[in-house]
């Protein structure tokens, strides 16, 4: 399995794109949420839209789900394809009445004036595990903004945080079960994001399994830092294999 991050900034980023996933499978691939920057970040990597074929969202702010109305448009009145869109079951309709009605409901077809998530997705509600090319993706629940239905991934022996606020008991379970973990992070402390500090209350010895991401355009300052502290950073636009 080898994993793309297209970046790994915040949403405020000019510089790392947002963090978005790229998990290639034998057959296929899974795109983990697709930020206002994704369609740019494909293009600087040398991919094309057509190349994905399925996404899930783990929340809905802009840096997750703001490229998601140019991937409707493009493959359905382009490349005439539809991307397997994975959703949490009780997130379905929210994405489409919040979020993507608003562009995308008229469609300037005749026999459907007005469309929902289906005229563009195959959307494929997920309670809480689905099965992609013999992979199991679990999703796990994270705090992020109160009232925000947010989660994370495991697969593969990976746990994905997604956005989170900072959960010891979550963090120090993971690094007994998995061998890798992408990991939130925030170098100033935020609300609603793990702050770097926090995670120094990981035993040093395990450090080396925490990769950070979705850190700010001042990372270049930390850089040193976080390697002697012992974690890794995940690079955008580079292949990771696991």
């Amino acid at each position: 399995m080898e994993l793309l991050f297209l970046g790994t900034g915040c949403a405020f980023c000019k510089d790392l794109f947002n963090n978005n996933l790229l998990v290639f499978l034998k057959n296929t691939n899974l795109m983990i949420d697709f930020g206002t920057k994704a369609t740019r970040a494909l293009d600087v990597y040398g991919m094309k839209m057509k190349e994905i074929d399925n996404v899930i969202i783990t929340h809905f702010h802009a840096d997750h789900i703001g490229g998601l109305e140019e991937m409707a448009l493009m493959t359905k009145y382009f490349l005439k394809k539809r991307i397997n869109l994975y959703l949490r079951e009780d997130m379905v309709d929210a994405l489409w009445e919040h979020s993507l009605k608003g562009g995308l409901q008229y469609t300037g077809v005749l026999d459907v004036p007005h469309a929902d998530l289906g005229f563009y997705f195959n959307v494929i509600p997920v309670k809480d595990k689905f099965i992609l090319d013999g992979v199991e993706f679990n999703l796990i629940p994270t705090y992020h903004v109160k009232g925000m239905k947010s989660f994370g991934l495991c697969f593969n022996n990976i746990l994905f945080t997604g956005d989170t606020q900072f959960d010891k008991d979550l963090l120090h379970h993971s690094l007994d079960k998995y061998c890798t973990i992408f990991h939130d992070c925030d170098f100033t402390k935020n609300p609603v994001h793990t702050y770097y500090e926090d995670l120094l209350t990981v035993p040093k010895e395990k450090r080396h399994k925490i990769y950070l991401m979705h850190y700010s355009d001042i990372y270049k300052k930390f850089e040193k830092q976080v390697k002697n502290d012992g974690f890794k950073m995940a690079c955008q636009q580079k292949i990771i294999k696991v």
